[in-house]
């Protein structure tokens, strides 16, 4: 205690002399105070709850440095579960929305948005997010478009924590995210962002029938076509872009007109393609994340093909024989027990595209050479859903008129 205090004080240590009491108190009262006073830029803590209203306090500070200190701080400190809900009733979100917008200090804004990630996940930090009503979305949807990466990631990943919940996509979506994300799916070159855009939009789409409208109308599907297809960017699309991608596409073709516009965007052959998407990655890449991507593919391509119209054209642009080997591959797998419910997915999506495509004289007659013989002993696989649409598969396509 003796060495807090005189650094405290601003003096030099001196260890304490071993001669009783009565030397040290002389040592210690002997010394000069101080004079000078502290710099205003340094992060004084209080102790006890008076540190938090301190805190937020100079979270707001018009001193550059004091703020940023503050922040970082504060972002520490939110690691915790008793920080966040000894912050949350002073008045952090309110401090962290003002920080998050000045353009003049980027670690301000950076340091800001971060520390609302925990806050949005946390149930008593977002409701606090929420009850701003506008005023951290709105900020949160303009930092979204932040020139700065870190700042845009920060706020996507807030974004995207707010949208896993009911509550959080309608705020979300009262505040024009649908419009927001759909721009940034076509200016955004991050590919990581971009996934993270997608996912969001995804979210936000799949929850409330709102957002699913309004992106509809916005042109989120012709945007999401062109995207998968590579039009935005200059290279390949990253697997997560297209696995984020293919899960929304699916989710904005519920109806028959929103089928067909994707239809027209020629997204079909893209989805066919990306059935087996290690000829378009290479073997080299992550088989977890070619998986994903082949998993959500097949979703969008059970959805688009629903539609009649549809499945003639998946047919010609060869789509049975990639979704014949999944099939293959699900009967192995299914020999050898290991099929797993995480795995199985891709082959009840795969199924239900095999259902869709039966329904076509041309693909008929194809399945019943390249996937019969596969689809009956997947007819009692251990993983119900895959028994269930196999059963309906293999009825589809043993069927005649």
């Amino acid at each position: 205690m003796h060495s807090v205090i005189r650094k405290r004080q601003g003096l030099p240590y001196t260890p304490p002399e071993s001669k009783g009491f009565l030397a040290n108190s002389q040592l210690f009262t002997s010394q000069q105070v101080r004079k000078e006073p502290f710099p205003p830029d340094e992060l004084g803590l209080a102790y006890g709850t008076f540190q938090y209203p301190k805190l937020v306090n100079q979270a707001t500070s018009s001193d550059d440095e004091l703020r940023r200190k503050a922040l970082a701080h504060i972002l520490e400190m939110l690691r915790g579960a008793r920080e966040v809900s000894s912050l949350v009733p002073v008045g952090i979100v309110a401090a962290l929305t003002k920080s998050a917008e000045l353009q003049h200090c980027i670690e301000s804004r950076t340091f800001a948005t971060a520390a609302l990630l925990p806050l949005a996940k946390d149930l008593n930090g977002r409701g606090a997010i929420l009850a701003q009503g506008s005023a951290t979305v709105g900020a949160l949807l303009r930092l979204v478009c932040d020139p700065e990466p870190v700042v845009r990631a920060n706020a996507l990943a807030v974004c995207l924590q707010l949208s896993r919940f009911r509550d959080g996509a309608r705020a979300l979506i009262a505040g024009g995210c649908v419009a927001v994300f759909v721009r940034r799916c076509s200016e955004e070159k991050l590919a990581d962002q971009l996934a993270a855009v997608l996912a969001a939009l995804t979210m936000v789409t799949d929850t409330e029938a709102a957002g699913l409208e309004q992106a509809i109308k916005g042109g989120a599907i012709e945007t999401v076509c062109g995207l998968v297809d590579g039009k935005y960017q200059l290279e390949q699309p990253i697997p997560a872009v297209c696995e984020h991608g293919f899960a929304l596409l699916r989710t904005l073709t519920l109806g028959p007109e929103q089928k067909m516009l994707a239809v027209s965007q020629g997204v079909l052959r893209v989805l066919v393609s990306m059935l087996t998407p290690a000829a378009t990655y290479g073997i080299d890449t992550d088989p977890e994340a070619l998986h994903r991507v082949a998993t959500e593919a097949a979703g969008a391509l059970m959805s688009i093909t629903a539609h009649t119209e549809s499945k003639e054209e998946a047919v010609k642009l060869g789509a049975i024989a990639p979704l014949s080997d999944i099939v293959h591959a699900s009967h192995d797998a299914e020999a050898k027990q290991l099929m797993t419910n995480a795995s199985s997915t891709l082959t009840t999506n795969a199924l239900k595209c095999i259902s869709n495509l039966a329904e076509c004289p041309l693909g008929r007659k194809q399945l019943r050479t390249k996937a019969l013989p596969d689809l009956k002993p997947l007819t009692i696989a251990s993983e119900p859903l895959v028994s269930k649409h196999a059963e309906l598969a293999t009825y589809r396509v043993q069927w005649k008129p």
